[in-house]
């Protein structure tokens, strides 16, 4: 398997449900988790994207407000996942030591 950069090349949708079919037949709780975190990550990817294109189109495809309801669930969907939270909680760390956070303008 050929690496792009310091990772592999992403799984493709044939390739997990090779995996899917392997973790049916082993019962894998692990391997089950790990196809869970995966379809999650790849529908966060498919949000960005769609995001992206709607940005790069000018976000004009209709007359509603695309970008922002698109960009909305984006925003959502990152900040569910862990990772966000986490390098969100070590930057406040980092800029906030012992977690003496100075109110901006208009907080309470």
């Amino acid at each position: 398997m050929a690496t792009h950069g310091r990772w592999p090349p992403s799984l493709t949708a044939e390739e997990l449900r090779r995996i899917q079919e392997w973790e049916r037949t082993h019962q894998s709780p692990v391997i089950r988790r790990l196809l869970w975190e995966v379809a999650r990550l790849r529908g966060v990817a498919l949000r960005a994207n769609q995001f992206e294109e709607v940005m790069r189109s000018g976000g004009h495809i209709t007359h509603f407000n695309s970008n922002h309801l698109i960009g909305d669930a984006l925003r959502k969907e990152l900040d569910e996942l862990p990772a966000i939270k986490e390098q969100r909680k070590w930057q406040e760390e980092l800029l906030y030591p012992g977690g003496k956070k100075k109110k901006g303008i208009g907080e309470k």
